[in-house]
């Protein structure tokens, strides 16, 4: 059910796209933060006006397969909150923005709703912490997260040619995730107990978080036409 109510919560700007911005200008833009995390992320937007509505996607493929996690190197107060660490986790995300600007085009404010799921199956992996959960064995593992972002920005221009705009937004803002997790130990040592087949349940986890987006941005100027 709750992933259900994501799906049909990230839909409903895509759905008025079709028809509000009937005409709008159309724009492509990425956050090279997720480079740093060796992800990758696409935005599509569509812009009228002073709104700007539009979908985001991102994907994070596998870069190590059994690393072993050290829970003292992580940021994160917890081991289910540094999935960016852990570099045997694939990830997805979708989500959705809408965009309102300053009569001048300079700032904006922005609601942006996300879901990202995180994800390995019948991994070799370690994870010490004395301090706390610990884990070494076969492990399977899903850590979903449903999250909203509102943020407040400023918009400025990189280039200004005939056909395209470039522009750099850069944002930042109060968020919260709402995080679900299920691991399966499948043989292997959770912190000092032999298991098999072991399954833990992580029930929702609510947490504020603030943050920051750099999203590099190319404005086609030519209108698009509507569905």
């Amino acid at each position: 059910m709750k992933p259900f109510l994501a799906l049909l919560l990230l839909s409903m700007p895509s759905a008025l796209t079709a028809q509000v911005f009937e005409g709008a200008q159309q724009q492509i833009s990425t956050n090279p933060a997720q480079y740093a995390f060796s992800g990758f992320n696409l935005r599509y937007s569509e812009m009228r006006g002073r709104y700007r509505m539009g979908l985001d996607l991102g994907f994070r493929p596998s870069y190590c397969d059994g690393c072993p996690i050290n829970g003292s190197d992580g940021i994160a107060g917890s081991y289910s909150a540094q999935n960016f660490f852990n570099y045997s986790y694939k990830g997805l995300t979708l989500g959705s923005f809408f965009d309102h600007f300053t009569r001048n085009g300079k700032g904006f404010i922005s609601a942006q709703p996300y879901f990202r799921y995180w994800w390995f199956n019948r991994t070799q992996l370690g994870y010490d912490n004395v301090e706390g959960y610990s884990f070494r064995g076969l492990r399977s593992e899903t850590n979903r997260v449903l999250g909203i972002r509102l943020l407040a920005g400023g918009s400025r221009s990189l280039w200004d040619k005939q056909e395209t705009k470039g522009i750099l937004d850069i944002s930042v803002g109060p968020g919260l995730m709402y995080r679900w997790t299920r691991y399966t130990t499948h043989r292997g040592i959770v912190g000092v107990t032999y298991h098999e087949n072991y399954t833990e349940k992580g029930k929702g986890i609510v947490h504020p978080v603030i943050h920051l987006r750099l999203d590099f941005t190319l404005v086609f100027k030519k209108q698009a036409k509507g569905i």
